[in-house]
């Protein structure tokens, strides 16, 4: 199992919010902070390199009907907590994570589309 992920920042389609608003309270227990309603997207380098971050273990069953369940796990972008989720359904190709945080990490960080960063995975 991997414990740090690298990706390349792209931007998303602007739906994160509403989800991560609906979840509001499950991220806000894992970061210890309210989340920002919205997320940062990554992109690796293929769709194999899921199986080596995610396993059985971080698959969470959706908290609402009707929505589908979610690989999630918690980690740490240049200093600052984070949970990475992957949704079995997105409108997204297979490589994209989505980067949760209690800060619009584009801004804190000065991220731009094309940047590469690295998350280290608990």
């Amino acid at each position: 199992m991997l414990s740090k992920i690298r990706g390349v920042v792209v931007s998303g389609i602007g739906e994160a919010g509403f989800y991560v608003k609906l979840y509001s309270e499950y991220f806000r227990e894992l970061l210890e902070r309210e989340p920002y309603p919205g997320t940062l997207n990554i992109l690796l380098e293929s769709c194999s390199a899921l199986e080596e971050i995610f396993s059985e273990k971080h698959l969470v069953k959706p908290l609402k009907p009707g929505l589908a369940p979610a690989y999630i796990r918690r980690g740490v972008l240049r200093g600052f907590s984070v949970v990475v989720v992957k949704p079995l359904v997105t409108r997204h190709e297979c490589r994209v994570l989505e980067v949760v945080s209690s800060v619009k990490l584009r801004d804190v960080l000065g991220l731009r589309d094309g940047d590469v960063v690295e998350i280290e995975l608990y």
